[in-house]
């Protein structure tokens, strides 16, 4: 869990179970290894510092991992790389090949299509607030009929069930890209297919 060279008197770690079901995962660390921008994350909460070592922190706040507006390039990249790597899950699929094509799904193809609704998501909602770990709020962010097309893009192993979230997937990309570009504003020429 920590790098091979972590002398396990400087850091260790308990994963904790309460009886009621909740889980803390809690870092103990010697002082020579609390890292530098520890508390640059703006969730950081500081329960107990007996000795005053620590930087007073305002309170938590969300704002830094709100959804921003893209830019041209990474609308670009985004489009152009969920084109270009489609096309190899419908091939893994031709060659019965599940996990290679259900893997460039949910690691290549699906990621792209969820940066894409989270601009969406910002557009409707004026980018002041988080899709959350996971993109776990996005759903409730997106019209209902979008979001039940997005979770239909998360199919069970079986070749028909993989082409189909494959397909919902390209109509929903297809459509939304030129919707985000014309919302960014960006040149009606390059609005979405990489």
């Amino acid at each position: 869990m920590f790098p091979v060279d972590t002398k396990p008197e400087q850091r260790y770690a308990f994963l904790i179970q309460f009886a009621d079901g909740c889980r803390l995962d809690l870092s103990l660390l010697s002082p020579p290894l609390w890292f530098p921008g520890y508390f640059d994350d703006r969730l950081t909460v500081l329960w107990l510092d007996k000795d005053g070592i620590f930087p007073s922190l305002p309170p938590p706040d969300d704002s830094a991992y709100y959804i921003l507006p893209p830019t041209e390039k990474q609308f670009l990249g985004c489009c152009n790389e969920f084109w270009w790597v489609a096309p190899y899950v419908g091939k893994g699929l031709w060659r019965s090949e599940l996990l290679y094509a259900m893997d460039l799904l949910n690691e290549a193809v699906r990621p792209m299509l969820l940066k894409m609704l989270s601009w969406r998501a910002g557009y409707l909602g004026g980018f002041a607030r988080s899709a959350g770990k996971c993109f776990k709020y996005l759903p409730a962010m997106l019209p209902e009929s979008e979001a039940a097309r997005l979770l239909r893009t998360y199919p069970s192993a079986e070749p028909e069930a993989i082409w189909d979230a494959l397909i919902t997937a390209a109509d929903l990309m297809d459509e939304l890209a030129p919707n985000v570009a014309a919302q960014a504003d960006f040149p009606s020429s390059r609005r979405g297919r990489g």
